[in-house]
């Protein structure tokens, strides 16, 4: 894996989408950051701030209304995201974006020392 998330491969997204009853749990991967950007590089802006899941057959994901929820890695199950956005739900060619929580840990612990 790049971009400072250490050999991460697999990681856990949770959610249910806005009209699940039941927290559903998949287990993504992480995709190559720039490949991430070309895929929305006509949508939007992916930012180093950002890192992308999914997986490459499509059918897993987060979708609308798990807006908020954790992308865990697998093997430590220490959380590395925040679900952000994304278009449409599991598409193949469309993962979703997560906000990095290593991005945003200055934040984080100054929020929590208050």
């Amino acid at each position: 894996m790049k971009r400072g998330l250490w050999g991460l491969e697999g990681c856990y997204s949770t959610g249910g989408g806005s009209i699940a009853s039941d927290l559903l749990v998949e287990c993504v991967d992480i995709v190559d950051h720039e490949k991430c950007v070309e895929e929305y590089v006509d949508r939007r802006e992916v930012d180093d701030s950002m890192i992308c899941a999914g997986v490459k057959s499509g059918g897993k994901g987060a979708c609308q209304g798990d807006d908020g929820g954790p992308l865990v890695d697998a093997s430590s199950k220490k959380q590395v995201g925040v679900v952000s956005w994304g278009f449409g739900c599991g598409k193949n060619d469309q993962d979703g974006v997560n906000a990095s929580t290593a991005a945003y840990l200055d934040w984080i612990q100054g929020v929590l020392s208050v």
